[in-house]
């Protein structure tokens, strides 16, 4: 069985759990879970799952968004979530989350965060939650964190597709939107993560035209990856020749899915198994520049 690497895992752990109850996270997994969403999960708990589903090492976004588009900010920094990942080292990677529309003079003004949170911190890459911003993937405010993650070499995470509930914003990252982004910065690895729902296809055109441009397939759920979605892992850009898998990362979005549960829907995809091994861990490798231990 592949030693795994799941992307997105949430740290909805307790010492942050009171930051993000009042979005309401807990009813996308039912009303009998929310006590324990609102209590948090342990990270005891996390590694407990990530071991059933032989995952070595996990995804942590130190998550940055606001209470609606442009509302309060409700953020994990890079510092409170470093503990965490040099208390279990090999098993845990950070992504710092970005508010791109803080001013220079700011603490946490993006570019220069990010690069503490590389350098001193350890993060592997950047993560946008433009929705909660109410700002598209183009905009021009956001070319010095995409430049950053440049001088850095690490990639950023941009959820893409509609608007989460209660973000407040319009939909601004539909997957065509990055386009520009994509042409303006040709060697920045940029992951599209949610595949884009409900616009699989756009992110498939995207990974299709542009190699420095993957998809995090952690939401939905693979049991509900469309057709689409599905023949372009298997077939990619030319059919017979040459797969797409090497361009998909896997997660499980945890507490959204069980990592375990997850892999046995990816298994009854019928991807073979270089593919798997693409999904699981290698892609993520490359493009985090992990180091996964066996």
């Amino acid at each position: 069985m592949i030693k795994a690497v799941d992307v997105s895992a949430n740290c909805f752990f307790p010492q942050f759990a009171k930051r993000f109850s009042r979005f309401g996270f807990w009813r996308f997994l039912g009303a009998k879970w929310e006590k324990q969403a609102q209590a948090g999960w342990t990270v005891e708990s996390l590694l407990s799952v990530m071991d059933r589903a032989n995952v070595a090492m996990a995804g942590l976004v130190a998550f940055w968004a606001s209470s609606a588009a442009n509302g309060e900010d409700c953020y994990i920094a890079a510092d409170e979530l470093a503990p965490i990942l040099k208390a279990h080292p090999g098993r845990f990677f950070g992504i710092a989350g970005l508010n791109p529309l803080l001013p220079p003079n700011h603490r946490y003004y993006a570019p220069r965060y990010l690069e503490r949170a590389v350098k001193e911190l350890g993060f592997k890459g950047g993560h946008l939650a433009l929705h909660w911003f109410d700002v598209g993937p183009a905009d021009k405010r956001l070319y010095p964190v995409y430049e950053k993650c440049l001088d850095l070499d690490v990639p950023i995470v941009i959820p893409l597709g509609a608007a989460p509930p209660r973000s407040g914003a319009t939909t601004v990252a539909e997957p065509v939107l990055l386009d520009p982004v994509i042409g303006d910065f040709p060697e920045l690895r940029i992951a599209g993560q949610r595949i884009g729902y409900p616009w699989e296809r756009e992110s498939v055109y995207l990974a299709r035209n542009n190699p420095n441009f993957c998809i995090v397939a952690d939401s939905p759920a693979p049991s509900h990856w469309s057709p689409d979605f599905v023949g372009f892992i298997k077939l990619g850009r030319f059919p017979k020749y040459d797969a797409g898998s090497d361009q998909i990362m896997w997660g499980s979005d945890f507490p959204m899915q069980e990592p375990d549960t997850s892999r046995r829907q990816l298994e009854q995809l019928g991807f073979n198994e270089s593919m798997m091994a693409q999904l699981l861990r290698d892609n993520a490798v490359l493009i985090f520049k992990l180091d996964v231990r066996d």
